[in-house]
């Protein structure tokens, strides 16, 4: 018996889901079986618990979106255009909800669904509106509840190993993050060897969220033990952050003797070693063969007390942070234990290394909100004063499709009109061919069963790639739309037409409003103005730093600030994935992708800066530092802003020689005070002030260089 891959067994699962929710619908007498199939067509997605999700969100979606409908109609009951308005207001709210980092599916049925019932169940009366709401819901958990069992019951596929897998990946790329750090310390490498490293830890760190969703929802053995998959996947964020601020005092220990100063940090290192080997070993299920043991880092009273001041600091900082991975991989260690069931739970806290988070407000998001509700507006007219076939469904499929664009809007904003509309022809164009030139020869359900299958096994295997699963669900969507299965089935060429002018006309509406509004239409041009935006609020945060700067009264607006840059690195990572580059011969992906990963390492280092500003008072330090640090601010200030305007400028001043500059006046500052006029606290505070200026200003020193040779006046130039 010949195996059958993945792509052929999904196939066959939806098939069957598809045969099973029409054959109950149409046992139940329901009007329109499609809606169920629907439900069936969006939720086959490859993993089973991303599968479960979806069907879940599907079917709370829809009965939020029944109940906030029938609140909008009872609101106002014969009042039409207050009636439409209410509705922009709430699909707005919506399209922005889905936008964001989660539930996104879930808001996009609620729209959906309160479309349907306020605008295709119409002439709205009490009773016609609570009917579609109450059909709409029924079938909806029906469709939902079908694929369910299917997926779980026929070839499941468990997101548990595909969780150790990416858990195990991202444990070995921080494992080798953490051995070029140490040969970098050791004479052995440079910290160019860390960069590609840190890009890969970002994205697997993604995708471990992404497989420890999905594994809570199809894996009983991952749903019983969730608390610690959590705490686990929150020390690996932590570890990479803890590795991110490991290097910060380098420039200053790099010249020491440490195996001398730190007589144990041979020993930390190969416990390290032996802890991240033990993790990796645990995530394939082998039991480990070795027990942490607690390293106490300890440093030589003598050796330090011969450091010059800054020495120490530097000393006293690092080995804070050696203190904290220590601690961090520990925990880790029992936490994998524990997860895999070869130690109990530990319950010891980690230490809290991740940031509070302050006001999130992205202004992108409001973007797929203007295509929504104008999407609405423009059928809504279409629907009244022309009033095509179809009328009411019009407006839905609008709505429809600009909420398709709205999801796809942190993924995949450049997707054409004319790529949904292939997608969506697709299963129009099959639905045609066996609605007229099938199904009427056909005489039972058993022979309708059939072509059921074989036409969701077609669509479902020739897009059955992870890329095309848009065009896949569109595909099968599109399919069950236009056949128009029915228990009292007839056939009709303007029925069969009214469907595609429909389904055709929507995506048509929103591709349309899209492109007029000129919103994600170019890459380029969104990629200079994300650029341009990230500079402007770099600037922003370091015009608010400075011997005046307040805690209390600025710590709230740059805590916003601080979480528009983090978000703004991986949209400028996405959006120069959609840029040609042909028409640009000038700019490399290459050398983009470079630039983009040092656009995020300034974004790291301003939010390291405000931190040290947090723990630091300028006033600990004599008054020539305290005018250094506000002449180097105001460079970083004035060259943020000239980026802001122009992405090639050149620094207007040297910032490494600022820097050499700086640095001596602070050594010969310690030096002169001894130990009387600062102590260890502030003098480490201090030079974790120094380190993060310094990380920022080497940051901008490698984005001038690398933007230097790149060409962007041709970007803002219309193309035809």
């Amino acid at each position: 018996m010949f195996p059958l891959s993945t792509r052929v067994k999904e196939a066959i699962k939806l098939g069957l889901a598809m045969v099973i929710t029409y054959w109950i619908a149409m046992q139940l007498g329901w009007e329109n079986p499609f809606w169920a199939a629907l439900t069936v067509a969006t939720a086959s997605v490859l993993s089973t618990g991303q599968s479960l999700g979806r069907a879940t969100m599907r079917a709370l979606g829809t009965a939020v979106g029944a109940v906030a409908s029938l609140a909008l109609i009872a609101l106002f009951p014969q009042e039409r255009w207050w009636n439409i308005f209410c509705l922009s207001l709430f699909l707005s709210f919506c399209a922005y909800m889905a936008t964001g980092k989660s539930y996104q599916y879930f808001w996009f049925l609620v729209a959906l669904t309160s479309v349907l019932i306020m605008v295709v169940s119409a002439p709205v009366t009490s009773q016609s509106a609570f009917t579609a709401a109450v059909m709409r819901t029924s079938e909806t958990a029906l469709g939902a509840l079908v694929y369910g069992l299917v997926a779980v019951f026929i070839w499941p596929l468990r997101g548990a190993g595909g969780l150790s897998d990416s858990a195990r990946k991202l444990v070995a790329s921080q494992a080798k993050l953490y051995r070029s750090f140490h040969d970098l310390l050791s004479g052995r490498g440079t910290a160019a060897d860390s960069a590609p490293l840190r890009a890969t830890e970002a994205q697997l760190l993604a995708q471990v969220a992404q497989a420890l969703s999905a594994a809570m929802k199809d894996s009983p053995e991952v749903w019983e033990v969730r608390h610690q998959w959590r705490r686990f996947y929150q020390q690996l964020a932590a570890l990479r952050e803890a590795l991110a601020l490991w290097p910060q005092a380098f420039p200053e220990i790099l010249p020491l003797n440490l195996p001398r100063l730190m007589p144990n940090l041979e020993g930390l290192y190969a416990e390290l070693d032996l802890r991240f080997e033990q993790i990796e070993q645990m995530l394939v299920n082998q039991a480990p063969s070795h027990i942490p043991q607690v390293i106490t880092l300890a440093v030589d009273k003598n050796e330090m007390q011969a450091l010059p001041r800054l020495q120490q600091a530097a000393v006293g900082v690092t080995l804070t942070r050696l203190k904290n991975i220590e601690r961090l991989t520990r925990s880790m260690v029992a936490c994998v234990a524990g997860i895999k069931g070869y130690a109990g739970e530990n319950t010891e806290p980690d230490l809290e290394t991740t940031r509070r988070s302050g006001p999130t407000f992205d202004p992108d998001r409001f973007r797929p909100v203007v295509i929504v509700v104008a999407a609405l507006w423009v059928g809504f007219f279409l629907w009244i004063y022309v009033d095509p076939p179809s009328g009411s469904g019009f407006v839905l499929m609008a709505v429809v499709n600009a909420m398709i664009y709205a999801l796809l809007f942190t993924k995949a904003p450049y997707i054409s009109a004319l790529d949904l509309l292939q997608w969506w022809g697709f299963g129009v164009v099959l639905a045609g061919l066996l609605y007229f030139l099938v199904m009427p020869h056909l005489s039972s359900f058993a022979e309708l069963a059939v072509l059921i299958f074989a036409a969701n096994f077609a669509i479902y295997y020739l897009r059955g790639k992870p890329e095309q699963k848009l065009a896949r669900i569109l595909g099968a969507a599109g399919f069950a739309i236009c056949l128009t299965i029915d228990n009292q089935q007839s056939y009709s060429f303007s029925s069969y037409v009214n469907h595609v002018v429909m389904v055709m006309g929507g995506a048509a509406i929103a591709g349309g409003t899209k492109h007029l509004l000129q919103i994600s239409t170019r890459p380029e041009k969104d990629y200079l103005c994300l650029r341009s935006r990230f500079f402007q609020r770099g600037e922003a945060v370091m015009a608010r730093l400075g011997p005046d700067w307040v805690r209390g009264k600025q710590h709230w607006l740059l805590s916003g600030y601080l979480n528009d840059l983090s978000g703004l690195p991986p949209k400028l990572a996405m959006t120069a994935k959609f840029i040609d580059y042909r028409t640009f011969p000038q700019n490399k992906p290459e050398a983009v992708q470079a630039l983009n990963a040092t656009i995020e390492v300034i974004a790291i280092k301003l939010s390291m800066l405000v931190e040290a500003y947090g723990s630091f008072q300028v006033e600990q330090v004599g008054r020539p530092l305290q005018e250094d640090l506000r002449s180097w601010r105001s460079a970083l200030v004035a060259l943020f802003q000239g980026w802001a305007d122009n992405p090639t400028a050149a620094p207007a001043d040297d910032l490494q020689e600022r820097l050499t500059t700086f640095e001596t006046r602070i050594a010969q500052t310690f030096a002169a005070a001894g130990g009387r006029q600062v102590n260890d606290e502030t003098c480490e505070n201090f030079y974790r002030l120094l380190g993060s200026y310094r990380g920022l200003s080497e940051a901008a020193v490698d984005y001038a260089q690398l933007a230097e040779g790149m060409k962007w006046a041709q970007c803002r130039k219309a193309r035809l």
